[in-house]
């Protein structure tokens, strides 16, 4: 619980971050009392001094939980995979708005900013290049006029939940299509 609080009391307004636990794992029966506790969280922020405060705070408080519950042996935290935020190259994502919006029209949509956990970025970062990433939906067009006309958007499965389900079409030729168009975008760009 304490781990919730780190983002509504110690991150500034304005910043973000997004502290979320995905896996606690610990004792095998129901008589005997474990001595390890597995605890996996994924910490996502857009500001690397706000993501090394976080991850600092997150270490200070399971060593203090430990401590305070007499835990034998001191609590070991570590970190097993790490990415950057991923932030779009500006001048690419004009570009592409561009492109898209010409031929995609009004199905292209401008999302929020999001706080995915993605390794994305480092597939450019390690060689010092400019980057976009987008995405596309995949919700049967039915399902979804369904649910908004329901109001129930929300409940929709998204792309990490056990029930997501794209519907092949359009979403694998809509895909295709834009990963044609932004190559097309930038080999034309070179020429």
């Amino acid at each position: 619980m304490r781990l919730q609080e780190i983002v509504s009391r110690e991150v500034a307004p304005g910043e973000t971050a997004v502290v979320s636990c995905g896996s606690i794992q610990s004792g095998h029966a129901s008589n005997i009392i474990p001595s390890v506790l597995d605890l996996k969280l994924n910490v996502r922020t857009y500001d690397e001094n706000v993501r090394k405060n976080v991850i600092a705070l997150i270490k200070r408080i399971i060593e203090a939980e430990c401590h305070a519950g007499r835990a034998v042996k001191d609590a070991r935290v570590e970190c097993s995979t790490s990415s950057p935020a991923t932030i779009n190259d500006d001048e690419m994502v004009e570009q592409l708005k561009g492109t898209f919006g010409s031929y995609f029209k009004e199905n292209m949509v401008e999302p929020e900013p999001a706080t995915a956990s993605e390794d994305f970025s480092l597939l450019a970062t390690a060689v010092g290049a400019p980057y976009v990433m987008w995405t596309f939906g995949g919700i049967d067009e039915k399902k979804w006029d369904e649910a908004e006309a329901n109001e129930t958007l929300g409940e929709l499965p998204g792309k990490h939940s056990l029930y997501f389900a794209p519907a092949l079409q359009p979403t694998l030729r809509t895909g295709v299509d834009a990963m044609a168009i932004g190559a097309l975008t930038f080999l034309k760009r070179k020429n």
